[in-house]
């Protein structure tokens, strides 16, 4: 595979290709260029690999390794399990923001993912969602993930609509910086001031169980469920209150 010149960033003839044919960018691409970046910005946290998403099998979300808790300021692109990209960054005063090239409602596989890096000892995560520039197709949003990236190593986040990027010049782009090892803006055709005012929604992923994954990758049981009656305000995913059943009874019997 043909290494670039910075020996961080690649793009093998067939990525090339690939970019070239408007095609979806792969995880491969993804990883060469979060790579790249972390080459570039030793001082920025994050750029994990992708395929530390966890993944759904019979039923039950799996995540062997997963993702690792990091420290503002960070940056992280994000496959949300359906055939998109997404980024999220934390800047220096823990604010935690989604940029999104086509507004979609976040997936259990996304939230579990922000958990894992941005939701250690909270029980409720807030991810602030700001407008930013939309794709005008359904497969350049790796393009815009790495763009908006880029931007926020190089010059922090100031908000999402004052930059409009030259959609139609984005790949060949990509491919030159990573073939030269070395990133530069991505072409834009405006580029103004941050808005006062920032459209921004807000997503709160809640955290109640202890094991510190997200409610929603399984049914949740409280302290009623299963005394009966209501005593407490304690919610555990279902898997969770079994063991924890499960040890106290062991203890139980030991005594």
């Amino acid at each position: 595979m043909h290494k670039s010149t910075g020996l961080i960033g690649y793009c093998s003839q067939q990525h090339k290709q690939n970019i070239l044919n408007n095609q979806y960018l792969c995880s491969d691409i993804i990883i060469s260029t979060q790579n790249l970046l972390k080459f570039e910005f030793p001082e920025i946290n994050g750029f994990q690999e992708t395929t530390l998403a966890p993944v759904k099998v019979n039923g039950k979300w799996v995540s062997e390794t997963g993702f690792q808790s990091q420290e503002s300021p960070s940056v992280q692109i994000h496959h949300n399990g359906n055939a998109h990209w997404v980024l999220s960054l934390q800047t220096r005063d823990g604010n935690i923001y989604l940029l999104d090239s086509l507004s979609l409602n976040l997936t259990t596989s996304l939230e579990y993912q922000l958990t894992q890096i941005y939701g250690k000892d909270k029980k409720k995560l807030i991810i602030r969602i700001p407008d930013v520039q939309k794709q005008q197709n359904s497969i350049d949003c790796g393009l815009f993930a790495i763009a908006n990236a880029l931007e926020f190593c190089q010059s922090g986040f100031k908000g999402g609509t004052h930059i409009t990027y030259e959609q139609k010049y984005m790949r060949e782009h990509l491919i030159h910086c990573l073939e030269n090892g070395k990133f530069t803006h991505f072409p834009k055709n405006y580029f103004g001031k941050a808005p006062k005012n920032l459209k921004t929604k807000t997503h709160i992923i809640s955290i109640n169980c202890d094991c510190g994954k997200p409610d929603t990758i399984e049914d949740m049981v409280g302290c009623e469920g299963k005394t009966g009656r209501k005593m407490c305000d304690v919610w555990t995913h279902r898997s969770c209150a079994k063991k924890y059943d499960e040890r106290k009874q062991l203890v139980l019997r030991s005594t």
